[in-house]
């Protein structure tokens, strides 16, 4: 088999596995979709996948090293900023994940802790 028409296929059926998978649930709850425990879940899980994402992304932060979690809290705070500000999380998550980047590359905070 051709390389191209195999990693075409690979990528075919990956996608159609993930959108199976993300659609099973709506499917089959449909018919539970008005129940009071259906509407809370509706209600508060985004929330809560929100704050276990936060929580998940400061776990490997090394608070007693330098920078000593400035790359992190610089990058939350300019995401949290740029919300408020624009009220467009894409944006939001686009440009603080590119400072966080660079300042996570470039090395930039840790040399002026140096």
């Amino acid at each position: 088999m051709e390389p191209i028409l195999y990693i075409t296929l690979v990528i075919a059926v990956l996608g159609a596995a993930t959108f199976f998978i993300r659609a099973l649930p709506f499917y089959a709850l449909r018919r539970y979709m008005h129940h009071p425990s259906m509407e809370y879940l509706g209600k508060f899980m985004p929330a809560a996948i929100m704050m276990l994402l936060v929580i998940f992304s400061f776990v490997d932060t090394d608070f007693l090293s330098a920078p000593y979690g400035l790359n992190d809290f610089i990058a939350a705070a300019i995401v949290i900023a740029l919300y408020l500000w624009t009220n467009n999380s894409l944006l939001a998550i686009s440009i603080s994940t590119a400072v966080y980047m660079f300042l996570k590359q470039t090395d930039y905070l840790l040399a002026l802790f140096a």
